[in-house]
Formats: C-alpha cells, structure tokens, sequence
C-alpha cells in the first residue's frame, strides 16, 4: 500500500513576507561572506521566526530549529555562500562583473553535475530526512546561495511516514558529513520546488 504525501505543495503557502526574508538572508550571506539561515515556522503559512543565523551558529539552529518556532517547524533556509571563493579567486573584493562571471562558471560546473546553485547537499538531505524521521521538523530544506538572488530552491520529504530503512541510511551517511549533490537513493524521497523571489 502507497504512503500518503503531503497534501499541498509548499509553493502555496510561502507568503511574500518569506520570500522577502530569503532574499535578506541571501544578500545577508552576501555581506558577510558565510552562511545564514533560518527555521522555517509553520501555522497557516510558513513564516520566519526573527532571528537568524550566520556561520558556525547556523549548525545550531539548524540543528535544532524546534527551538525558534513557536509553532510547528516546516524545515529550515539557509544560504551556500560562493563568494568567498571568488574573492579569494580574484585577490580582492570582486567587481558585478566578477560575480556574474563567477555566477556562470559556478553553474555550469554544477549543470555538469546535474545540479544547480541551490540544490541542496546530500548531508542538507540527510538533516532534513533525519528531522522528520525523528519528528523535529515537517521535513523541508531550502537552500539559495549568495550569487542568485532570483530563486532558492527547496525539498520536502513527500511521505509522512518515512520508512525505517531510510532514516537508518540518512542517520548512517550523515555521521560522514557528504557534502556533495544527493545521492541517488535519497532523491525519490522528496518533492522539489524552485521558489522564485
């Protein structure tokens, strides 16, 4: 017998207020040259709580986004950053012109991949699968990253209840912190929207 799936797409409830926060988040990144991130709540709507993170906190309240929501947790946002490795590139604080350069040859290197700038990393997928398993989060990661600010990309897990096997193998892998594109396996276990911002 078929699992059940979530009974709405998640394009539907993300409100313009959360499309204006990944932008903040992303420009945020941006600025401060490392990760941000925040819970993503979830009542009527999915909203974000006020405070976010960057850098080694992210692991926190990433981790632990229970903590942040009043009430119930869709998942969690946070931001790849890839500029600093265009800096370090260039020597220097990159001009438009060095980003949007950066920007294609980041892309194309992911195309290659199968990928694109916010797809999730595999150990994104092992937290976020591990969080509904356990029955932390409803099972969403979003991910943009601080070279497009036009979309973020993000992933639920399509079935409420996740097989045993699965949150063995998420909780196995993620032990090996694999921060590459998703594996094969885990892929068929998510819903995957593009949210334009």
């Amino acid at each position: 017998m078929p699992l059940k799936t979530y009974p709405y797409i998640l394009k539907d409830k993300i409100t313009p207020d959360l499309k204006k926060r990944f932008l903040e988040e992303i420009k945020r990144s941006r600025k401060a040259g490392k990760e941000t991130g925040f819970p993503i709540c979830l009542n009527d709507n999915l909203y974000a709580p006020t405070k976010g993170c960057t850098g080694k906190e992210c692991e926190f309240v990433i981790k632990y986004p229970k903590r942040h929501c009043s009430d119930k947790v869709q998942g969690v946002f946070h931001v790849h950053p890839y500029l600093p490795n265009i800096e370090r590139f260039y020597g220097r604080k990159p001009t438009e012109k060095d980003i949007e350069y950066g920007a294609k040859f980041y892309k194309k290197h992911f195309e290659r991949k199968g990928i694109t700038l916010q797809t999730p990393s595999h150990d994104d997928l092992t937290d976020t699968l591990i969080d509904q398993c356990v029955g932390e989060t409803e099972g969403t990661v979003c991910v943009g990253n601080d070279l497009d600010l036009t979309k973020v990309e993000c992933w639920t897990v399509k079935d409420k209840k996740v097989k045993i096997r699965d949150c063995s193998q998420a909780t196995e892998e993620h032990k090996q912190r694999i921060s590459d594109k998703p594996k094969e396996w885990i892929k068929p276990l998510f819903n995957r929207e593009i949210i334009n911002i």
